[in-house]
């Protein structure tokens, strides 16, 4: 369980298990990696002429975990072009959140300071992506165990941003 707790009206820190932060380094590494891949390969349109810098994806991505991403962030059940409109910018907003919150997370250690604002906001964007990705997995797994624990991480992550936003608000 990850406990919270206030220093200051702006800084909380969360107390994790050592395995925790590394998980959360890796896993937030690799949705990193997989969002800068996508923004620096996916097929652009200028929809409105080069005289206007604005570019839609040509096509959308068959990437199953990016797939769970636009869903999560821009909704299941929006229409494709949606997506297209939304695409690029939302690998941006969470290229920059996973870097925020891999800045947060120590290198050593389990204590993760994270001060009110744009640190707890990167953090919350990057659990939650986690979830939606885990959540995602969970649907498609066939193996029960495995699938279990997708459930639960979708969970973990959740409760997490919970209790860090429930300890910044506390007025005492």
């Amino acid at each position: 369980m990850i406990r919270w707790e206030r220093v200051s009206a702006d800084l909380v820190i969360g107390t994790f298990a050592d395995h925790q932060v590394a998980a959360l380094r890796r896993e937030f590494g690799k949705l990193h990696e997989l969002v800068d891949d996508r923004i620096r390969t996916a097929p652009a349109l200028l929809p409105f002429g080069s005289q206007v810098c604005y570019a839609l994806v040509a096509s959308l991505t068959e990437d199953g975990t990016l797939r769970a991403l636009l869903a999560h962030f821009v909704g299941q059940d929006e229409p494709e072009w949606m997506w297209q409109w939304h695409e690029l910018d939302l690998w941006c907003w969470l290229r920059q959140s996973f870097s925020a919150a891999l800045d947060v997370l120590p290198d050593n250690g389990a204590r993760v300071p994270v001060t009110a604002g744009a640190q707890a906001d990167a953090l919350a964007t990057s659990l939650g992506a986690l979830g939606a990705v885990a959540g995602f997995q969970a649907i498609t797994e066939d193996d029960a165990d495995r699938r279990d624990n997708l459930t639960w991480l979708q969970s973990w992550s959740a409760r997490v941003v919970s209790g860090m936003f429930a300890t910044i608000t506390d007025p005492d």
